[in-house]
């Protein structure tokens, strides 16, 4: 069946730990309740709609629900979903969506059914909901899976300063509505707002929202590339940077004392999890990289918790300003085994101390053998839609021009390239032989590929693309040198 009902389905299961461990829901509308947000959407009168699918129990008008985990279900998306994470809120209103129309619920709701809950503004899209003091708080549904954000460009509005604030709520709203879409401040410049989404046109419709639902137009920079930095050979040994001293003296001019700022840190930088490489697993993992301070270290900032993460947020603040480039540190843990203060240390010391050491680890891996820093640039799964006659043109622009790895070519007959991205399909065929050719391709050499397809292809191609994995690359490519730091 197309649309089966849930007893048609296999059961959902729950997850919870640590340990990790698992709970087959029982799907009956006696048992506590479970129910999926897959979704938010924000309405300019009634506020964050929470579009809820219902797994078990029942679910009525009123109810205070938590959000159950952490409040972020998401699997792979970077800074996750809602913040529910266990907080009560309650439905002010329960509504059912029925075509353009939302009907409020007589009652309630049971398994298998989707209504839309109003009134729960902490809720994010991937939230598992329970009911609150219910004996189902910390568990978990399986998690929506969002692809990584590949693209990216800074937004600021047109009026200047005076809308910051407005544009700062907007974007606020937008994200909890679409989780794919990362907003957070700009490494280079933190001024300005840097907005990460899955692909140009999800930027540009991002921005052309801001103009039309808030009013709010907005200049844009650059369209960027997510390139990435890596350490190598962290998966065999770590890295062991000790005794690492920072040390500098400022005044002494103009009658002012000396004032000395001095940290002394030790660290060992291993690796977290292994990412997807071409054809299988990669060296170098995609998890963005990650600060802890140890117990030793700690009894060398005299105990103080409040240094510690200072520390920990600085190294991590470092490493989102990688040492080649200033692209972000990707898929290593850097531990503070040791520190080192002294009566003039203080917090914005020791965050200076942790730049000039990120800023050292790229020399200390060419010290240790290691080749330097990586860096890392995103690679794309593309499948192609063609006419036969035009096959030939595509495949020499994909392999030549766009640096692709062809995979696999496929002949079809009088099928279209279905509900893929089209770059314009107005004159295609009914019943022409057509082909389908998959590639891995440098996103770097996918700007305005809708345009090149359509112009190769007399407006028949069609194309879709997804992120596949980040590969090695020698050097940044001349159109990103002035992004490098």
């Amino acid at each position: 069946a197309l649309l089966p009902a849930p007893e048609d389905r296999p059961a959902p299961s729950l997850t919870y730990g640590p340990p990790e461990a698992t709970k087959v829901l029982t799907r009956g509308v006696e048992d506590p309740l479970v129910a999926l947000c897959f979704k938010v959407a924000h309405d300019p009168h009634r506020g964050a709609l929470a579009y809820l699918r219902i797994y078990q129990g029942m679910l009525g008008k009123g109810m205070v629900l938590a959000g159950a985990g952490t409040g972020s279900n998401l699997a792979g998306a970077p800074g996750g979903g809602g913040s529910g994470g266990g907080k009560a809120e309650r439905m002010t209103h329960l509504l059912r969506p029925f075509a353009d129309d939302l009907v409020p619920v007589e009652g309630s709701a049971g398994p298998g059914e989707t209504v839309i809950a109003v009134g729960l503004k902490g809720v994010g899209t991937g939230d598992t909901m329970v009911a609150h003091k219910g004996p189902l708080i910390g568990m978990v549904l399986a998690g929506i899976s969002i692809p990584r954000p590949v693209f990216a460009l800074t937004v600021e509005p047109e009026e200047g300063t005076t809308k910051a604030k407005a544009l700062s709520e907007a974007l606020a709203i937008m994200s909890r509505d679409d989780p794919s879409l990362i907003v957070g401040p700009d490494p280079e410049d933190e001024a300005l707002t840097l907005m990460q989404g899955m692909g140009e046109l999800h930027l540009e419709v991002a921005c052309s929202r801001l103009g039309t639902d808030f009013r709010l137009p907005v200049k844009t920079g650059r369209m960027r590339i997510a390139y990435r930095e890596a350490l190598p050979g962290l998966a065999q040994s770590p890295l062991v940077v000790d005794n690492f001293v920072y040390d500098r003296s400022f005044g002494g001019e103009d009658g002012k004392p000396l004032k000395r700022h001095f940290a002394g840190l030790s660290v060992e930088v291993r690796a977290l999890s292994e990412g997807k490489g071409s054809g299988g697993e990669g060296q170098f993992g995609m998890t963005p990289a990650r600060a802890t301070v140890s117990a030793e270290a700690l009894k060398g900032l005299n105990g103080s918790l409040e240094w510690a993460d200072a520390l920990r947020s600085a190294l991590e603040e470092a490493l989102r300003r990688g040492p080649r480039h200033g692209f972000p540190l990707v898929g290593c843990m850097v531990q503070v085994t040791n520190c080192a203060v002294d009566a003039d240390t203080s917090p914005g010391v020791l965050r200076a101390a942790a730049e000039a050491l990120v800023g050292r680890l790229g020399k200390r891996s060419e010290l240790a053998g290691r080749g330097g820093v990586v860096l890392l640039q995103p690679v794309m799964s593309v499948e192609v839609s063609v006419a036969e006659p035009h096959l030939g043109a595509v495949l020499s622009d994909l392999t030549v021009d766009r640096q692709a790895t062809i995979r696999s070519v496929e002949s079809t007959a009088g099928q279209s390239g279905g509900e893929n991205e089209s770059a314009g399909v107005a004159g295609d065929r009914a019943g022409a032989a057509r082909s389908v050719a998959l590639a891995d391709a440098p996103l770097a050499k996918l700007l305005g590929y809708a345009t090149a397809l359509r112009s190769l292809t007399s407006g028949e191609g069609q194309f879709s693309m997804q992120y596949a994995y980040h590969a090695e690359i020698d050097g940044l490519p001349q159109e990103d040198q002035r992004l490098a730091s």
